[in-house]
């Protein structure tokens, strides 16, 4: 059976004050034991599953040290056929070329720089660790490496950020050597520090109408670039869509591997345990790490297929959605879709064969999938 695999690395040299995903400060020995445990589920999945897809992400998976890098990439490139996506994320602080010569050398074909911004201050405020030289440089050492498909990602929606403002972070970043860019609005997550800032009134959130403008101004931009919009916050050259990505908006099965990570395989859902102690225990113990798991029904299925299918700019193509579910997308949604084309959030595709995201519907993606779940 193929499946995407999705690897966390659930450590980085300092939590970002806006990040709601599960990691810990780095340090060796958790690190390492954590390692061998992942290889051993590789080299136990590889037998049952051909990856479509592999995903290193985090946290940070290019703080780890070059001998734990080697031998999880080592194991992951017995398990990976050679045209196989591969993808790592890396932060420019810990992006030395020396490893990023060496995920190259042992099969990894994509890297996801975490730029996050072209300016000193507004990586100040996002309390991240490298400057915009560092982050530079990191895609520039990635090229050198012989990396030819390189994305980065880019926040927007600081306090005070001005549509020019984030334009012309984006007319430097195509400047740069990379095929793929990701743009995200700054979310404010409970229990983060910067969610107790906002709390604390230290800033002012920007107004919806400001984000809005912001993003509109980004998308109309980028696309005029080349770099085609296919989700709502990513937008590729031709021939460079994040195929792992695109699994999960498709409907397709994946594997998560880490702490935290998640899976969906054949209608049952479930997500690993958030600690890496209890992780490596478990595993070590012979014992599951899930922390929760879940049985969708097959209309269950269908919306959620819906919901994050909606996020492709393509859209659902009704006769599709039917052969992938085996359900009629306007029977199980049809009076939630009706009020998503009245409302212009909604349109038909060509010929009333399906449904794709409007203009002004791009800024209510949430309330979209939400409305079709």
């Amino acid at each position: 059976m193929e499946a995407g695999l999705y690897i966390h690395i659930p450590f980085c040299r300092k939590k970002c004050p806006y990040c709601g995903f599960y990691s810990i400060v780095y340090q060796p020995n958790p690190a390492l034991r954590l390692v061998k445990i992942l290889c051993l589920q590789i080299r136990q999945l590889r037998e049952k599953y051909a990856f479509s897809t592999v995903y290193l992400g985090g946290g940070t998976p290019s703080i780890l040290s070059i001998k734990e890098l080697t031998l999880l990439l080592q194991e992951l490139n017995k398990a990976v056929k050679k045209n196989v996506e591969f993808t790592i994320e890396v932060n420019p602080e810990s992006a030395s070329l020396e490893k990023l010569k060496l995920f190259k050398d042992l099969g990894a074909n994509r890297i996801s720089v975490g730029l996050q911004a072209f300016q000193d201050s507004k990586l100040k405020f996002l309390g991240r660790l490298h400057s915009v030289k560092q982050g530079v440089d990191a895609v520039k050492k990635s090229r050198q490496a012989g990396f030819f498909n390189i994305s980065v990602d880019l926040i927007f929606g600081i306090p005070g950020e001005t549509a020019e403002n984030f334009t012309s972070e984006l007319k430097k970043a195509i400047d740069l050597p990379v095929q793929h860019i990701s743009i995200y609005n700054l979310t404010y997550e409970p229990g983060t520090p910067l969610f107790s800032r906002l709390k604390n009134r230290e800033f002012v959130r920007l107004e919806d109408e400001v984000l809005a403008d912001i993003y509109s101004a980004g998308v109309d931009f980028l696309n005029s670039q080349g770099f085609r919009q296919y989700e709502i916050s990513n937008f590729a050259r031709q021939g460079f869509i994040c195929r792992h990505n695109l699994g999960y908006w498709s409907n397709k099965p994946y594997i998560g591997l880490g702490p935290s990570a998640s899976s969906f395989i054949n209608g049952r859902r479930w997500a690993n345990i958030s600690s890496v102690e209890d992780y490596i225990n478990r595993v070590e113990a012979g014992r599951d790490v899930f922390d929760h798991q879940e049985i969708l029904s097959l209309k269950e299925r269908a919306c959620e297929y819906a919901a994050v299918a909606v996020r492709k700019i393509e859209g659902i193509d009704f006769c599709s959605f039917e052969e992938e579910t085996h359900l009629d997308l306007w029977e199980i949604r049809g009076r939630e879709i009706k009020e998503l084309l009245n409302k212009g959030l909604l349109e038909y595709k060509q010929g009333k064969k399906g449904v794709k995201i409007t203009k002004e519907g791009l800024l209510f993606c949430d309330y979209i999938s939400r409305s079709l779940v």
